[in-house]
């Protein structure tokens, strides 16, 4: 589950007249970006996920994470706009902050 890039998007730049050659992060998968941010994941057999990006959290669930994840979080989805890390902590979030 987590080995999976965003391989999609590399083919709906491809159609792209102008390709933002920023997008691609150093990250090969879901599963690097986390070991990135220093998190520990057992792949579940069942996956939450938070669609379009809207999700709500308790501050008891945050808090559950280590600071210095978010701060690391924070630091990546600094380099720009459109990236593909930005791709990855919207895939991360329900993993994140879901009650399991």
């Amino acid at each position: 589950v987590y080995d999976r890039g965003v391989g999609a998007y590399k083919d709906l730049y491809k159609k792209m007249e102008t390709v933002d050659s920023d997008f691609k992060s150093p990250y090969e998968n879901l599963g690097a970006f986390f070991e990135s941010l220093g998190i520990t994941i057992k792949t579940p057999d069942l996956v939450q996920v938070c669609y379009g990006g809207v999700f709500a959290a308790s501050v008891r669930r945050i808090r559950q994470q280590d600071a210095a994840v978010w701060k690391k979080m924070e630091d990546l989805l600094t380099r720009g706009n459109n990236i593909e890390e930005g791709h990855f902590a919207e895939r991360s979030w329900a993993h994140l902050l879901a009650k399991p």
